[in-house]
């Protein structure tokens, strides 16, 4: 099923990225237990959402598929995003500003140092955030049917961008291919990893949701 939880991959290249990293280093229970008071109920846990003026504890946070939502104001999202929001940060500050507080290297003079590299991740989200939504366009697929069926329409699908990873585990990676520049910086942001020599999609049979800050794309929750 397309909502179903596809997991993580667990073959991953040596080449692990620092976002990869940061979420298996960062526990989303004690990153946003810093800042938010969280009392365990059931599968999540529960507190004051600290995006909309909540009193009724909708934040619900996951450990065992690690993401955050709120059922008051509809934020949703993993550890990286909720830094985002949190200290109205961009992708990349979040991501720094984790890795620097967990205990991991980001080499200098790499993409994400220099100005111009992050023109490029930033490029490669927006052109990611592309393919997802041509794909989800395409008449029958199940992310198309699974939207319309939960009451989306397809101007709503429109304005907010919504898109779609197949089932192929290449569909994204192919379309890369033949830039090396953006392959590199798809790998870096998390859109892709390298297992065997060849590049496949990090994300399979899901609906995309483009998170946008600004001119912005910073990422994607699904």
């Amino acid at each position: 099923m397309l909502n179903e939880n596809i997991g993580r991959l667990t073959e991953l290249s040596q080449d692990t990225s620092i976002v990869d990293q940061i979420k298996d280093k960062a526990n989303i229970i004690d990153v946003i237990g810093r800042l938010v008071p969280l009392k365990r109920g059931g599968r999540s846990w529960a507190g004051i959402c600290p995006f909309h003026n909540d009193t009724d504890a909708s934040l619900h946070v996951y450990e065992d598929e690690p993401h955050y939502h709120c059922y008051g104001c509809g934020a949703h999202g993993d550890v990286i995003t909720f830094y985002v929001m949190y200290y109205h940060l961009d992708f990349l500050e979040a991501r720094e500003r984790l890795a620097g507080e967990y205990g991991i290297e980001i080499e200098k003079g790499g993409f994400y140092k220099a100005d111009k590299s992050k023109d490029i991740l930033y490029e490669v989200n927006k052109f990611a955030g592309k393919v997802y939504f041509e794909a989800i366009k395409e008449e029958g697929n199940p992310a198309l049917d699974y939207m319309l069926g939960r009451g989306f329409d397809r101007k709503t699908i429109q304005r907010f961008r919504i898109g779609y990873a197949d089932n192929s585990g290449r569909m994204l990676s192919e379309k890369l291919e033949n830039n090396p520049e953006l392959l590199k910086a798809a790998e870096e942001v998390g859109l892709v990893y390298k297992q065997g020599g060849r590049h496949r999609d990090k994300f399979i049979g899901r609906v995309m949701f483009p998170i946008v800050k600004g001119k912005y794309v910073i990422g994607f929750d699904f």
